[in-house]
């Protein structure tokens, strides 16, 4: 994984203004989809696929498929992993 500039991170947060925590790791991540980046979000905070699924309203399959993307995209090889980035 590149190494990031904290300076960047707060410039990036300033100007964009995120709404959501989502929208907040979207931008700290940009590799991420915005799907991908929401998903991200439900798993740090302990929601099991299913849930999150409904809270997306996607199947559940998508949501795997959406947490796969984020593991290897953030060079990552299970989704515990993610949650201590997060």
């Amino acid at each position: 994984m590149a190494k990031v500039n904290p300076m960047d991170l707060t410039h990036k947060i300033n100007h964009s203004l995120p709404t959501k925590l989502s929208d907040i790791i979207n931008c700290l991540l940009p590799e991420l989809s915005p799907k991908e980046s929401e998903c991200l979000y439900w798993i740090a905070n302990g929601h099991p696929y299913a849930i999150i699924a409904k809270r997306m309203n996607i199947s559940e399959r998508t949501i795997k498929f959406h947490v796969n993307n984020c593991v290897t995209k953030l060079d990552g090889n299970n989704v515990y992993e993610l949650k201590m980035i997060i």
